[in-house]
């Protein structure tokens, strides 16, 4: 894997903090009123003996649903009134509706707890998955509209950098996951990938990735991979375009935006990838920000936690199973 591949990716496939792993894959499901949904996850590492299940509606706090053991044992939340409607799937801890109604409509969270770094009571995190979100519409409607992908190299940049985008576009429910590829592996070492959403009100319109490269990597390697509806298994997959690079790379920069639509799908919008080009910049300084609040964040968060450690009691006691 080239380690000169940048990335600003704002989209979350796995959370991992200290060794367990909480995998939701299926980034959303459609489905009508009265039909059955299997919202999946997948824990690796898991330290406790419980994994739990929340969930989250629209402007609402998270509200958890059930609990279950590693022996299959469920226990419904006495707090939520809807949650004798869900369960888990035996052998697994896959979260089941076996009839949906329009109030199930929501994002799923599956959670577990971990120890953290000290060996001290009350010292436990809960570690969450990135969530399913699931619509459910109409009985027998299937409004499910897979993206139009498509995907071209932008002129290169003065910094010595490329970049390459990739758009999704005319899809229902307007939610997608991107990832890159290279040679076919996954790009892992991501620094920095920009997305953005262009809107006409409140329906988006289109979501673009763009890849930030070195110049000495072939941008042909890379292929991008677009997660959409699980309804449909609508993941699909595009290489960069070989002969658009290559009038990307012969072009002046006042004709580079024409040259760099691909020829076999010119309804791609030229003035949303020249919008995008004009605001890479501010996205970079406004990353650059946040990577700095962070890091004083955490070092804040450190020395808060090393002068709460002293009061800490001996006693060591495991996560309360009720929260």
């Amino acid at each position: 894997m080239n380690t000169g591949v940048y990335a600003v990716l704002f989209s979350l496939i796995t959370v991992a903090v200290l060794g367990v792993t909480v995998e939701q894959e299926q980034l959303s499901w459609t489905k009508p009123e009265d039909k059955s949904v299997f919202i999946k996850c997948k824990v690796n590492g898991l330290t406790t003996d419980y994994v739990h299940w929340y969930q989250q509606k629209d402007g609402e706090a998270l509200k958890r649903i059930l609990y279950v053991n590693t022996a299959g044992n469920i226990v419904h939340d006495a707090n939520h009134p809807d949650a004798r409607e869900f369960a888990v799937t035996r052998g697994s801890y896959d979260l089941r509706v076996l009839k949906l109604k329009k109030s199930h409509s929501a994002v799923y969270y599956c959670a577990c707890w971990e120890r953290g770094s000290h060996n001290t009571v009350g010292n436990w995190i809960k570690v969450f998955g990135a969530g399913t979100r699931l619509y459910v519409t109409d009985a027998g409607a299937d409004k499910v509209i897979d993206p139009i992908l498509s995907t071209f190299p932008v002129v290169k940049q003065p910094d010595g950098r490329s970049m390459l985008l990739c758009q999704a576009k005319g899809m229902y429910p307007d939610l997608v996951r991107f990832t890159w590829e290279e040679d076919n592996s996954l790009v892992s070492n991501i620094e920095e990938v920009l997305e953005q959403k262009i809107k006409n009100g409140e329906q988006v319109q289109s979501v673009t990735s763009i890849l930030i490269i070195n110049r000495s990597i072939n941008p042909k390697a890379f292929s991008c991979h677009v997660q959409h509806d699980s309804s449909k298994n609508a993941d699909l997959k595009k290489p960069i375009p070989e002969e658009q690079y290559s009038q990307s790379e012969n072009s002046t920069a006042s004709s580079s935006d024409q040259n760099c639509v691909p020829q076999e799908n010119k309804e791609v919008d030229i003035s949303e990838s020249s919008e995008l080009v004009r605001k890479l910049y501010l996205f970079n300084l406004t990353y650059l920000s946040l990577i700095v609040k962070n890091v004083l964040y955490f070092f804040a968060v450190c020395v808060l936690l090393y002068k709460r450690r002293d009061g800490y009691s001996q006693y060591d006691s495991t996560p309360n199973r009720e929260k």
